[in-house]
């Protein structure tokens, strides 16, 4: 399962959106260990929000997950953050923006 949360006052002017996330695994679900966004439209929010992933969605033996996110000026993936998993619940990134993401094992 993957969660977005949005506090208040995270959109600007406290406006409501519309965002629509392309995710791609790169393998099989269970087997898979790394996960692709794409969130469109791309935005700055004002607080930043929260991505949740539970662990058991990607495949590996690292005791982290891993935030990347894509920088198109360098045209590259740059890693963010990375958080230590707990099997019995979500990990949780914070964005400060909306663009690619991908989270790894």
């Amino acid at each position: 399962q993957v969660v977005c949360v949005f506090p208040s006052g995270s959109l600007p002017d406290n406006e409501a959106a519309t965002i629509t996330a392309g995710m791609k695994l790169n393998g099989v679900r269970g087997s898979a260990t790394r996960i692709e966004f794409d969130f469109q439209p791309a935005m700055e929010f004002e607080e930043p929000i929260e991505l949740k992933l539970h662990p058991a969605y990607l495949a590996g033996t690292s005791d982290k997950l891993i935030l990347w996110f894509f920088d198109p000026e360098r045209r590259k993936w740059v890693e963010q953050d990375h958080e230590s998993i707990n099997p019995d619940r979500m990990v949780t990134f914070k964005l400060f923006h909306y663009s690619g993401y991908a989270v790894s094992r």
